[in-house]
């Protein structure tokens, strides 16, 4: 037969109020906490804007600065990724800004 273990007493927690003033309560659904949690497409559109510059710009300044290459295969790959990867930078940094911009627009705080 089992016998049953006497079920263990909790130690009373101790819960102290202080008054902060005025307390704000806002709704907010399932939906709008994971759009809170991912973060806005803005975000994304900066991270990957920085990212494409940075490979042309690194790409370019390899170009720049290294001997001519023998092999023309070898230069046009690389002249096609500089070349993409600025151009995507660059798009990806002005849908960033237009964005940011729309996003402090649309916020505004009620007085």
């Amino acid at each position: 037969m089992d016998e049953q273990k006497p079920m263990e007493m909790v130690p009373a927690v101790s819960v102290r109020y202080v008054g902060i003033g005025q307390v704000t309560v806002f709704f907010v659904s399932e939906d709008e906490l994971r759009l809170i949690e991912s973060g806005s497409p803005a975000a994304t559109c900066l991270n990957l804007g920085i990212a494409f510059a940075s490979v042309g710009a690194g790409s370019l300044i390899s170009l720049l600065l290294s001997e001519p290459s023998r092999s023309l295969h070898k230069f046009v790959v690389v002249v096609v990724i500089t070349v993409i990867s600025l151009i995507a930078g660059f798009v990806l940094l002005a849908i960033w800004s237009r964005l940011r911009k729309q996003a402090s627009e649309s916020y505004q705080p009620h007085s």
